[in-house]
Parts: C-alpha cells; sequence; structure tokens
C-alpha cells in the first residue's frame, strides 16, 4: 500500500512506507526478477 492510500483510511503513522517503526511486508529480488528474500511482519520468511 503506497503512503496515499495509507493516509486516506487513516493508517499512514503505521503503513504505506519504509521508515523505522512501520509495518511492512517486503520481497527482496534481483535483477533477474528471482526472490532472494521474504520479510513479512518483521519476521525473514525466506
Amino acid at each position: 500500500m503506497t503512503v496515499v492510500s495509507a493516509r486516506e483510511i487513516g493508517e499512514d503513522r503505521k503503513i504505506g512506507s519504509i521508515k523505522a517503526g512501520k509495518q511492512a511486508d517486503l520481497v527482496v529480488m534481483d535483477k533477474e526478477w528471482n526472490i532472494v528474500s521474504v520479510i513479512r511482519g518483521g519476521q525473514f520468511v525466506r
């Protein structure tokens, strides 16, 4: 979710951008679009 969408639902203090203290799920990919790692709920899943 983007910060604009998060702001629309009143959640931009918790989600919507990558900053210390905010919640985020991330997928890290290499230049060939292969999944390198997955972070969900602050935990490395892969």
